[in-house]
């Protein structure tokens, strides 16, 4: 499997950008005949989100659902961003209003929309210590991702208050390699001190963990238990099924975009001082049941 994009993803991506960026001129312009509310920024009437339109720029590492809908005055003053880019200052010294949600840049002062990493990478690590793993990794996808950092300082917590040790062995940083995942993981599950299970801190991380397990002849989750951060549906069809840790995709849009929308509509409202976080669910499956004798 490449990872390479080919000719076509180019066409289609250019093809996609003047569709959006075209209808997204034609909305402002048939919007500024009349006055707008925040339900003209929305399909039925806030249930679903529209397109990210014109100038907007959307970047969601969730799920489809966190996409928001800007369109009229939204898309040519205003944007949400889910990436940690330093493109973010260059807007905000220009004035342009931004919502920053799921992966926080902790040093811009905007809104911030995210989960509580911290307290769901504790309840992960929790989940497992309660199932008897006593060797836990942690997967991180990158030592500088605020989010994997969050996730991780929760892991340690739960680590300590069960008086387990936190081995630095067990906290492998992955990369956005494919290879260099497999090889390290497969490192870390051949060693003589295998962990008896694995939080994956990103949903990608858990190909990885199965395929080598498949590999090396471990079952999940007799040999191993595994967990991750994930908002796969296909999580309960894995065999076995994925014990996850789901983020409210939807709920972290809807709050963005009102955050972003509020921020329009009244001049006076300041963003720096908005933040909001939301709980993660735990969804138990068949990863991290381990079989009693």
């Amino acid at each position: 499997m490449t990872n390479q994009l080919a000719f076509i993803d180019y066409i289609v991506c250019i093809l996609y950008f003047l569709f959006v960026a075209s209808y997204g001129v034609w909305i402002y312009k048939r919007k500024k005949r009349k006055a707008t509310d925040t339900k003209d920024f929305f399909l039925a009437e806030g249930s679903l989100t529209w397109w990210a339109i014109g100038a907007s720029i959307i970047a969601s590492n969730i799920s489809a659902e966190q996409f928001i809908g800007m369109s009229g005055d939204g898309f040519f003053a205003g944007i949400a961003v889910a990436v940690e880019t330093e493109h973010i200052l260059n807007l905000k010294n220009n004035n342009i209003p931004i919502v920053v949600f799921d992966r926080i840049c902790d040093d811009i002062k905007t809104a911030k929309v995210s989960t509580d990493d911290y307290t769901a990478g504790y309840k992960a690590a929790q989940h497992l210590i309660d199932n008897g793993c006593k060797k836990i990794a942690y997967l991180s996808i990158s030592p500088t991702l605020s989010i994997s950092n969050k996730r991780m300082n929760g892991y340690r917590q739960a680590l300590a208050d069960n008086y387990l040790l936190a081995n630095q062995d067990y906290i492998v940083d992955c990369t956005l390699n494919e290879a260099y995942n497999n090889s390290i993981i497969s490192n870390l599950l051949s060693s003589t001190d295998r962990p008896d299970a694995i939080i994956a801190s990103v949903e990608k991380l858990t190909t990885n963990v199965y395929i080598t397990c498949q590999k090396l002849g471990l079952k999940i989750p007799d040999d191993v238990a595994v967990i991750s951060f994930s908002n796969l549906k296909t999580a309960s069809i894995l065999n076995p099924s994925l014990t996850t840790m789901t983020q409210p995709a939807f709920d972290i849009g809807r709050a963005a975009a009102s955050l972003l929308f509020k921020s329009l509509e009244k001049k006076n409202f300041r963003l720096d001082g908005e933040s909001e976080a939301f709980p993660s669910a735990l969804t138990i499956r068949n990863s991290t049941c381990k079989k009693t004798s």
